[in-house]
């Protein structure tokens, strides 16, 4: 999935004030709006990494989750 940077700019701009919501947004920016990319980079940065099966997605797993 992808986010252009206006939308990030959007999300930005919607939160201002709420740290954890900039960090994600600074996160989609590093990775040029791929959600997938920057939810495992930030995933990784908070937890370690993640034990997934080969060919598995942290991204998928989540959804599929929630």
């Amino acid at each position: 999935m992808q986010v252009t940077s206006s939308e990030i700019q959007a999300m930005r701009e919607l939160m201002p004030d709420y740290p954890p919501g900039l960090e994600a947004i600074d996160h989609l920016e590093k990775h040029k709006g791929n959600m997938e990319t920057a939810f495992q980079d930030l995933w990784q940065e908070k937890n370690g990494q993640a034990m997934i099966e080969e060919g598995r997605s942290l991204w998928q797993i989540t959804l599929k989750a929630l």
